[in-house]
């Protein structure tokens, strides 16, 4: 044989790596994950889906190779009871035109009512007096966030979609953070959350669920004063 059929192609096997990966379920990042040749493979730290469509990047990539759930911290949950009752007008401004409750109206109503805030805040600088100082404070409504964060009176950040610029700022230089549930699912990182206010219900099946779980675990990180 000669010595040009001899050589092996140089890109006989590679290798990509594939963060977020259960992005890769969306309609038209799967068209890409066949594009590589060679070894796959993938990081995700929710290889389960709320909408279970893990077996879509599952079947391109093969069973999970390596899975670590140990947690550097184990968090201390809290629940309270606001006693807010809604009256007939807020139930029904908090329902569809089917009068099934809606959980978007639900959310809007609930960020308007005074006393209920009135308890979050008193909670929120109730952990601040503690000493934490790396508060973070989510809702589902960006109007809920920024009503919460001028009712504060301790110097705080404000993340939602009305906050274009300065998101990174927002987040690391305040003890307390008001953000949405969507702020969450994003890739922010600050090593010193200790503490996490959810204030809106949510459905176990929805697309926050996962939010949730990243939520949490921004707060499960060690760090000198956690």
């Amino acid at each position: 044989m000669s010595e040009e059929k001899d050589k092996k192609p140089t890109n006989a096997l590679t290798a990509e790596e594939r963060e977020e990966l259960f992005t890769n379920a969306a309609r038209h990042f799967v068209k890409a994950i066949d594009v590589c040749l060679g070894y796959r493979l993938g990081l995700t730290a929710t290889v389960e889906r709320i909408n279970r469509d893990e077996g879509i990047f599952l079947s391109h990539l093969g069973p999970v190779l390596y899975r670590d759930l140990s947690q550097d911290l184990i968090p201390d949950f809290e629940v309270h009871d606001t006693g807010v009752e809604l009256t007939d007008d807020e139930l029904a401004e908090a329902k569809d035109i089917t009068g099934e409750l809606h959980m978007g109206k639900l959310h809007k109503v609930l960020g308007q009512h005074e006393d209920r805030n009135a308890l979050i805040l008193a909670q929120v600088m109730k952990d601040y007096a503690a000493g934490r100082r790396g508060i973070y404070v989510l809702t589902h409504s960006p109007e809920h966030a920024h009503l919460l964060s001028d009712m504060c009176t301790i110097p705080n950040g404000c993340i939602s979609g009305f906050v274009k610029d300065g998101r990174l700022e927002q987040l690391h230089n305040f003890p307390i953070v008001f953000a949405t549930m969507g702020v969450a699912a994003e890739a922010y990182n600050r090593s010193d959350l200790d503490t996490l206010h959810l204030t809106t219900p949510f459905a176990a099946h929805g697309d926050i669920a996962p939010a949730f779980q990243q939520a949490v675990g921004r707060t499960q990180h060690l760090h000198l004063i956690s």
